[in-house]
């Protein structure tokens, strides 16, 4: 899958298309483990959002850096440094994409609009809703058993559910 490919479809198409990616499942799960860590070092949605924030542009940059070497390594005989970059932007997109949720939910809390507990709370909890839509919507695509949908979903929720109950293990 290349970016030229997603020029004619729709926007929800191309959020689902990056939503299923290993990395936006990793940036969930990445987000809401800084969320705890954030929560915990700060207690403020400021400190939370700048811990968040600062983590995924770091993995981000060393996903893109890693990605763009690899794709330079298999693709040695082009040597097209530009290409691999372009490539590596397009995979990485779903680190990034799905940050911007979490991080809104926490800029609330920075600026007062809802309180800070209730800021990180919500979005470890947008994170868990998230993984499981996106369990669900990736066992849909191959089964429609009921059942499996729904252990699908669970099972993906469950990496953003051992880091909210990281967060009660650590709070109290």
């Amino acid at each position: 899958m290349h970016a030229e490919d997603d020029a004619n479809i729709s926007p929800l198409r191309y959020l689902a298309r990056t939503l299923f990616t290993e990395d936006a499942i990793y940036g969930l799960i990445l987000v809401s483990g800084m969320i705890v860590v954030g929560g915990q070092l700060t207690g403020q949605s400021w400190g939370t959002f700048l811990t968040v924030l600062v983590t995924v542009l770091v993995f981000w940059t060393a996903h893109l850096y890693a990605r763009s070497l690899a794709f330079y390594a298999r693709h040695h005989a082009s040597h097209n440094l530009r290409r691999a970059i372009s490539e590596a932007l397009y995979e990485s997109r779903g680190m990034v994409l799905v940050a911007v949720p979490s991080l809104l939910l926490l800029l609330a809390g920075v600026t007062r609009v809802i309180d800070d507990e209730l800021a990180q709370t919500s979005a470890l909890v947008v994170n868990v809703v998230l993984l499981a839509l996106v369990g669900w919507i990736a066992v849909a695509r191959w089964s429609v058993n009921l059942w499996a949908r729904v252990s699908g979903a669970l099972l993906t929720a469950a990496f953003g559910i051992v880091m909210i109950g990281l967060k009660v293990f650590i709070h109290h």
